[in-house]
């Protein structure tokens, strides 16, 4: 997440800060916390772990900009490091903006789940 905020300010010609290490960590770590009360996850798929990604990042803001499109870039990665590509999503990506500027991750696991075409993944 670092070095994509990086790349992304640098393009942009904005200064790169990380403004808060522990935000950072808590986003980081969100995707594999356990449920109160239980001993699951609460975040059990690629897709759900993916879509906490961006939106925490777009909640907890710990860069000193590009929050948005260091979310998306984030989601994107994560993805293809898991292997699932997206299809056609380019021309969509406002939309996937406006679920993250709403911190709403369920409309983001929604959104990457309609640019997933056929391929679901196995686990979601």
């Amino acid at each position: 997440m670092i070095s994509i905020n990086q790349s992304i300010t640098q393009k942009e010609g904005q200064p790169f800060k990380v403004l808060s290490d522990k935000s950072l960590n808590a986003i980081v770590n969100e995707p594999f916390t356990i449920a109160p009360g239980d001993n699951v996850y609460k975040h059990t798929g690629i897709v759900d772990k993916a879509a906490v990604y961006g939106s925490f990042l777009a909640k907890m803001k710990p860069f000193s900009s590009c929050n948005i499109r260091t979310a998306i870039v984030t989601i994107i990665t994560f993805l293809r490091l898991n292997d699932i590509e997206l299809l056609e999503y380019q021309d969509d990506l406002d939309s996937l903006a406006d679920c993250l500027k709403r911190f709403d991750d369920e409309a983001a696991k929604s959104w990457i789940l309609d640019h997933m075409g056929s391929k679901k993944p196995v686990f979601d």
